[in-house]
């Protein structure tokens, strides 16, 4: 499970989600949890590092469909065999939906051609590819 503490969360993401698969009869010592990964490389990133000191490298990715092509791709960036199992139900519906399939689109094409580590270091990624902060 990853995902750490966003302001104002009570509890990291792989605490809740750790404890969601818990409540459904996984035992706990079957759950890794990475707390720390404030965006999703982040994320990928410190699991790919504890895993490969396990000797894992196949994972399976559970996200919002919006977000499995890019975590996918990142995955890849950090040295995870991933394959992606994407949620069946998203919290974004609507319009909302359309302007999601353009930002993720936006940042799957932006992060293989600058690599998904230098846009989750730049403060602007306007800076990057301008307009795509907007979205």
């Amino acid at each position: 499970m990853t995902g750490g503490r966003q302001e104002g969360d009570r509890f990291t993401e792989a605490t809740a989600a750790a404890q969601y698969l818990h409540d459904r009869g996984v035992p706990d010592d079957a759950i890794l949890r990475e707390t720390t990964g404030r965006s999703s490389w982040e994320s990928l990133a410190a699991s790919a590092r504890f895993l490969k000191d396990r000797g894992m490298t196949k994972v399976v990715l559970v996200s919002d469909p919006y977000h499995a092509a890019r975590i996918d791709a990142i995955a890849g960036e950090v040295g995870l065999d991933a394959v992606t199992s994407p949620t069946e139900t998203s919290p974004i519906t609507g319009a909302d939906e359309w302007k999601r399939f353009g930002t993720e689109t936006l940042r799957v094409a932006a992060g293989k051609i600058f690599g998904f580590r230098r846009l989750d270091q730049t403060e602007d990624v306007g800076d990057l590819v301008p307009g795509l902060a907007m979205l």
